[in-house]
């Protein structure tokens, strides 16, 4: 089973511009966690006409990832930080949001989340908490975020 998530780009063109630099840029989840010794790059993202299961909503990009997969707490923190880049944002709450299997809008919370897309622990249970990949609170994954968001915003 696999699932998509995706936000609408803002414009054509910064949807390609967050595509082309993710696929140059990202590293592989394997690569990251310490689970495979070479970097094979990131799996996605794509336009969601071009090559995901569920969504097919015109101007949007994103993720299809598998159930089981570590490599889906990645692509969550990436989604929410594509969401604050490019993303067109809630029309009541003005906060950058994302689209769960083209069924459920989830808006991004500042008060849960930091601008890289990682969790804070403010407003979370235990179980939340621990319901998430220990090394997306790591120190390493968030110089990940940091560095890919430096670069992001270098190239303008």
């Amino acid at each position: 089973m696999s699932y998509d998530i995706t936000i609408q780009a803002r414009t054509p063109v910064l949807g390609d511009k967050m595509i082309r630099f993710l696929r140059k840029n990202a590293k592989s989840w394997g690569f990251l966690a310490g689970e495979a010794k070479e970097d094979e790059g990131l799996d996605g993202p794509c336009w969601a006409r071009d090559g995901l299961p569920y969504c097919k909503r015109p101007g949007h990009v994103g993720f299809n990832y598998g159930g089981d997969g570590s490599d889906m707490y990645y692509k969550y923190v990436l989604i929410r930080w594509m969401a604050t880049k490019v993303g067109v944002r809630d029309p009541k709450t003005k906060l950058p949001r994302f689209l769960y299997d083209d069924i459920e809008w989830e808006v991004i919370d500042p008060k849960r989340y930091d601008g890289l897309g990682i969790r804070t622990s403010h407003g979370l249970s235990f179980l939340q908490r621990a319901c998430e990949h220990p090394f997306c609170r790591s120190k390493a994954f968030r110089a990940e975020m940091k560095r890919l968001d430096d670069l992001w915003e270098q190239q303008g």
